[in-house]
């Protein structure tokens, strides 16, 4: 039964893909409707050589030949990646990279479709994953000044959740503090354009923290090599004071539902409530 539903798939796949280049939008139209269709029903059935054919043949909807079709094609993508990218993310990799280079050129029209695929990836396989695909190629060098990839921390912001705390603490916020030495070095040297870029760049850094404090998996293990930075910057830094706000009343919320994570929350409280009263009853 499940070696003739992946040859079925796979077939299938090859068969209603080459509707896309109809020159007849319904046609193209129904392709979509019945790839998405399938897809969610049997994605998960079939093996992993399976998947990496699916995605290997729906990818080819990404060339130019199909520019017509990539507002059919780029949805097709995104329930792809629902599908495939929790059992077998690195299939998706190369997918990933051809969209970051197609939402790069000159001519794309589609970016937000574009990031809406890549928000799907990022909920399903978690940042880590993404980021192994498309590096953000940031590191607070004096040298750099265009950021190619910055695109994808605003949908990281958007679709973040259930995943590691610990990675923000690892990756990002040594990341955020880089970038902000390089802005406070820039304004230094009266380089005005350098100043802002890296400002900005540490906001969003620190604007993922909500996201990683949504149901994160290593709530117990992370929160106390986190906890002591984020009651000093809440007192220190009021551009990033919501933030991490939002992110504690999202740890908060997460906490309740698995008892060795409320302990934990229940342990640091006595230290971020007299922040909190400080910060409520200062003019």
């Amino acid at each position: 039964m499940y070696r003739n539903l992946n040859k079925c798939l796979f077939r299938f796949c090859v068969e209603t893909a080459t509707c896309w280049a109809s020159s007849k939008p319904e046609v193209v139209k129904s392709s979509g409707l019945a790839l998405r269709a399938v897809l969610t029903e049997t994605l998960q059935q079939v093996d992993r050589d399976t998947c990496g054919k699916v995605v290997e043949e729906l990818s080819n909807g990404l060339k130019y030949q199909y520019h017509t079709a990539w507002n059919i094609v780029l949805p097709i993508l995104a329930t792809l990646t629902e599908q495939v990218g929790p059992l077998h993310p690195e299939l998706l990799y190369p997918m990933l990279r051809q969209l970051s280079e197609l939402r790069a050129s000159d001519n794309m029209k589609l970016e937000k479709e574009v990031d809406f695929v890549v928000g799907k990836a990022v909920a399903a396989m978690g940042p880590r994953r993404v980021l192994e695909a498309i590096p953000l190629n940031i590191t607070g060098d004096e040298t750099e000044y265009e950021f190619q990839a910055s695109w994808l921390l605003p949908v990281f912001r958007e679709h973040i959740s259930r995943t590691q705390l610990a990675y923000f603490i690892d990756h990002f916020l040594p990341l955020a503090a880089r970038c902000l030495d390089r802005s406070k070095y820039a304004a230094t040297q009266k380089d005005t354009i350098g100043k802002k870029t890296f400002e900005v760049l540490s906001y969003q850094m620190w604007s993922l923290l909500p996201g990683f404090c949504t149901y994160p998996t290593d709530l117990g293990e992370s929160f106390k090599n986190l906890a002591r930075i984020l009651g000093t910057q809440l007192t220190a830094r009021k551009e990033i004071r919501l933030d991490i706000l939002t992110g504690l009343r999202h740890l908060i919320m997460s906490s309740l539902e698995v008892v060795e994570d409320k302990a934990e929350m229940t342990r640091f409280s006595k230290n971020f409530l007299p922040i909190l009263f400080n910060l409520y009853t200062t003019k």
